[in-house]
């Protein structure tokens, strides 16, 4: 299932899911602990000491140190990625790349047809030999949003698709 209102939320699951595997002390009591806040509970509001509060906020601040850990880690490898930078060739060659990326799938997903469609193509950073972006696309109205995230890659030295 994908998470696409949040979409931090998502890698925050998968931050503290490989933390229970594969660092914490008792695996046990942790899942125990988060099975506890959705079987037991089984509210969406909490409300505590004239505070109201969501389950998500509650786990959200129990992982809190551990999201940003992961964070911290994930920045440093992002330091020694940002050693490898595109040349101003490649910059020019990527925006015009991107440029074509939002026509396409505008015009391949219809949303050049309807009012409020949209699709933004970002770069996110380069490695060896690719070249990560963000795909944003969605409608955005007057009484709602909806918007999808897609993570994709480039081949570096010609700007196709990885996949």
């Amino acid at each position: 299932m994908e998470i696409i209102n949040n979409p931090h939320l998502e890698e925050h699951i998968d931050i503290v899911a490989d933390w229970i595997i594969n660092d914490c002390d008792n695996t046990k009591s942790e899942v125990a602990w988060l099975l506890k806040k959705l079987f037991v509970e089984q509210v969406e509001w909490v409300v505590e000491d004239d505070h109201i509060r969501t389950l998500n906020e509650d786990i959200t601040n129990i992982y809190s140190e551990v999201i940003e850990r992961k964070k911290e880690v994930n920045l440093t490898k992002h330091e020694e990625k940002a050693l490898d930078k595109l040349t101003k060739q490649e910059e020019e060659g990527l925006k015009k790349r991107l440029d074509e990326i939002e026509l396409e799938q505008r015009n391949a997903w219809g949303l050049h047809r309807i009012s409020g469609g949209f699709v933004k193509a970002e770069y996110d950073y380069v490695e060896d030999d690719k070249i990560y972006i963000t795909i944003t696309d969605g409608i955005q109205s007057d009484c709602q949003d909806t918007t999808n995230v897609t993570h994709c890659s480039l081949w570096r030295n010609n700007l196709e698709w990885t996949d």
